[in-house]
């Protein structure tokens, strides 16, 4: 009950409330699992209690609570791998704790701890994906754990292993979406690892549809109209409506970067289209966290002002 109410309050945007009933959450489920020793459901529970509070506390800043709940909730994941190594889904959830706790550890600016947390975690998926080559949330989670290593490695100037990280990125959510190309998830997946090519063009390849020689606008064009075809999808889900509000702000900038009347117009175009798919408030464009940064910037004031002056 504590676990549902948290994840609803979550839901409604209460992180206060809802760090306080995880944390209630996970000393009630760490009672149980040691009343009830062994029951897979009790330790199942405790793991995603763990696991819940974890991402909270991060989003809180709360980033020693973060780490040490990951790290409680990674070995309670273990503990279920080891009892039960052939079922793919704990194997799974192992992975998806390991990038989590890449997040954090990122965050905290651990970044050699993150890179091997972020290699347990492809090893974990892996071994999910030979037990089960379908495995959905494996081969989603894989994609977005080599996602993420590829922006980290990126900003190490690792630029061949932020490559590689982003093949096997791609090649993840390529499969996952020939399994369920319905599925919205995906389609935000790729969008993602898009924008990760917009903001650290050296990752580009010849290969690709815009190669690195590309200007930053054409691979953030690029980024975006991905983010708006993910977002076609499901545009009522928040994370769908983030990723367009940062692919744009990302594309204004490097249009503008470019100087001239066209870049301008271009950028321009861009805050309107946000703003006619609900991503942006006309009147509180400068507001929202994406683009608040470049409002400093005199050309993006001449584009607000344009705007309002319409």
């Amino acid at each position: 009950m504590l676990l549902t109410l948290g994840l609803r309050e979550r839901m409604a945007d209460d992180a206060v409330t809802a760090l306080a009933l995880m944390r209630e959450a996970a000393r009630r489920f760490q009672e149980l699992e040691r009343e009830f020793p062994g029951r897979v459901e009790m330790r199942a529970q405790l793991l995603n209690a763990l696991l819940e509070l974890g991402q909270l506390a991060r989003t809180r800043n709360l980033l020693d609570e973060a780490r040490d709940s990951l790290g409680n909730a990674r070995t309670v994941a273990t503990l279920l791998v080891d009892n039960f190594p052939a079922a793919p889904d704990f194997r799974t959830q192992l992975g998806y704790v390991d990038l989590v706790r890449a997040e954090v550890l990122t965050d905290r600016g651990e970044l050699d701890a993150a890179v091997e947390a972020h290699r347990l975690a492809r090893e974990e998926f892996a071994s999910a994906l030979a037990l089960a080559p379908k495995e959905f949330s494996a081969l989603g989670y894989s994609g977005a754990n080599e996602r993420a290593l590829a922006a980290l490695l990126a900003g190490r100037g690792d630029v061949e292993g932020g490559r590689d990280a982003l093949r096997r990125a791609l090649a993840a959510v390529q499969q996952a979406i020939e399994l369920r190309p319905e599925d919205p998830w995906h389609r935000l997946e790729l969008a993602e690892a898009r924008l990760v090519v917009a903001k650290h063009p050296e990752l580009a390849t010849p290969d690709d549809d815009a190669p690195s020689t590309s200007p930053p606008s054409v691979l953030a064009d690029l980024a975006l109209e991905g983010a708006f075809d993910a977002l076609a999808r499901a545009p009522d889900i928040v994370d769908f409506v983030s990723l367009a509000c940062e692919a744009g702000a990302h594309a204004v900038a490097r249009h503008l970067e470019q100087g001239g009347t066209e870049a301008h117009a271009k950028a321009l175009a861009i805050v309107r289209r946000l703003i006619e798919h609900g991503v942006l408030d006309a009147d509180h464009v400068g507001d929202s966290r994406e683009f608040a940064p470049l409002c400093s910037i005199p050309e993006f004031d001449a584009v607000l002002h344009e705007l309002t002056s319409r």
